[in-house]
């Protein structure tokens, strides 16, 4: 409530003061004549000078009403900068905050010593003494994008050179990954296996491959085995998301575990969780905070967990204390794997994957860089180019998938009307009968970013993007996961209202350079 157009009025400079004042002199004189005439002018000074005084004081209350009024509205606008202070903190610690873009790559951090972990070996114990104290010093939270090097990543030419447990093989085949050309699949032998590694994963993908190697670990597992998946907070819906994925999966898996989801919640009685721990092999979904609360409670012992992930990591490692929680838990670890499984990359994720000792052949996987390094990023502000594009669209769609975003629903019918005449290429879901995958062109309104997601289809050879909506690095990036899923190189052309849209918004900064395209190179 602002209150920045308030006038402060004084009760004696009112029109409406000014008649009550009036009316009240000319009662007062009446009352005083008429009860008591005997009293002459005596009466009528003393009444004139009863008067005077009753303004006076009218006037003095009217002064602190305007004095109280200047103050409460000093209060309100305090008031409302305090809200705004904490509403913009709110913003920052929850999952939907804007990203700006970084240089620098998590490749160039340098890596701690600390054997790779693997099911069979087991975990280097780090001393914390070798930590400086100056990492856990309170600092602003930040949020910088990156984009992270990937390393270590093994080619998988089919699924079928991958040794899993058949728990595992059911989710791959529920999910629908069994198409040879999926860029993700070169990750999935050392997930499996049981290797620390890194992900950078947007979207729905990185739920599920956040889950296989739980499901492979609970495959085989005993009853003692024990798995935390640590989120920054349970109530947020992408947690709540990751939840229902894991329950479908285990479900899909036909596994028999128990599931214990635990609350942020200090007066949490974690009596029943003790005795429900005991003949099945266990999943903790679970905070920072908490984690720690239920290791001091002896319900999750650490010498029994075989894999630990920290699920968007981006907004669990913001806080020093997570970090802390999350090493000493691993400190006392034997066999673990450890995956950080993030969004996007930041200053956050980047210094505590070296506080994490995460060794110096840990697999890092990054969709992002991929997606970079596979596209051809063009630019253009001349509309009347539009048509001719859409036209090139339209011709490498007759062997490939294509993809037109709109600005809205309204102008991708105007373009699906237009080319209506071209029947054997307009489709959203023209399954073609040789490998059964999504081909043709596609044309979408902006919002609908994940038509292909978790849907197969030939390989995306264009994204013609003439949504002339604002372009910034994470949308950009966000637009690229949707579609750009199979690993192939893909032309993407982007219309703005003017070059200036794309200066200093950080593209150079995560490696994308447009090449701008006039009439005159047409």
């Amino acid at each position: 409530m602002s209150h920045e157009n308030d006038t402060t009025m004084p009760v004696e400079s009112s029109p409406t003061s000014q008649v009550a004042s009036s009316q009240l002199t000319s009662s007062s004189a009446n009352f005083s004549v008429a009860g008591n005439t005997s009293c002459g002018s005596r009466t009528t000074e003393s009444s004139a000078l009863g008067l005077t005084k009753s303004l006076a004081h009218t006037r003095s209350v009217g002064e602190e009403f305007a004095d109280l009024k200047k103050d409460f509205k000093k209060l309100v606008m305090g008031m409302e900068r305090l809200g705004r202070s904490l509403y913009e903190a709110h913003q920052i610690s929850s999952e939907e905050s804007s990203m700006e873009a970084l240089k620098r790559s998590v490749g160039d951090i340098p890596g701690a010593s600390r054997e790779r972990t693997s099911r069979g070996g087991s975990r280097y114990r780090i001393s914390r003494e070798r930590y400086s104290s100056k990492f856990f010093t309170p600092r602003k939270p930040n949020w910088n994008l990156r984009v992270l090097d990937p390393r270590g990543v093994e080619q998988v030419e089919s699924l079928d050179n991958i040794e899993m447990k058949e728990s595992t093989k059911k989710c791959l085949k529920n999910d629908g990954i069994t198409r040879e050309g999926y860029l993700e699949k070169n990750i999935l032998s050392q997930l499996v296996r049981g290797d620390d590694i890194i992900l950078q994963i947007r979207g729905s993908k990185l739920e599920n491959y956040v889950i296989y190697p739980i499901v492979e670990v609970l495959g085989g597992a005993t009853p003692n085995v024990q798995i935390i998946v640590v989120v920054n907070r349970l109530e947020v819906q992408s947690s709540k998301s990751f939840l229902g994925s894991l329950q479908k999966h285990l479900r899909a898996a036909e596994l028999d575990v128990t599931l214990h989801i635990v609350p942020q919640d200090n007066s949490l009685d974690a009596s029943h969780f003790t005795n429900s721990t005991s003949d099945k092999p266990c999943v903790f979904i679970t905070t920072p905070e908490m984690m720690a609360r239920m290791r001091a409670e002896d319900i999750i012992r650490p010498t029994e967990v075989d894999v630990m992930v920290i699920y968007e990591a981006e907004y669990v490692l913001r806080a020093p204390a997570h970090v802390e929680a999350i090493q000493s838990v691993l400190d006392e670890t034997q066999v673990c794997q450890v995956i950080l499984a993030a969004h996007d990359g930041t200053d956050d994720v980047v210094q505590a994957i070296g506080a994490l000792a995460f060794p110096d052949d840990t697999v890092i996987f990054s969709m992002d860089h991929v997606n970079i390094r596979n596209a051809r990023h063009h630019s253009y502000t001349d509309v009347a180019l539009s048509d001719g594009f859409i036209e090139r669209a339209a011709k490498l769609s007759e062997d490939g998938t294509v993809v037109v975003i709109c600005r809205d629903a309204t102008e991708s019918s105007r373009l699906r009307d237009r080319l209506a005449n071209r029947a054997e290429i307009l489709t959203i879901s023209k399954i073609a009968e040789s490998n059964g995958s999504i081909c043709g062109l596609l044309i979408t309104p902006q919002l609908s970013a994940s038509v292909l997601r978790s849907r197969s289809h030939s390989a995306v050879k264009m994204i013609l993007n003439i949504s002339g909506a604002t372009i910034t690095p994470d949308r950009y990036l966000e637009m690229m996961a949707s579609y750009m899923d199979a690993g192939q190189e893909c032309e993407i052309v982007t219309w703005v209202r003017s070059q200036d849209d794309l200066k200093n918004k950080g593209f150079d900064a995560i490696g994308i350079a447009f090449q701008y395209v006039s009439s005159n190179s047409q």
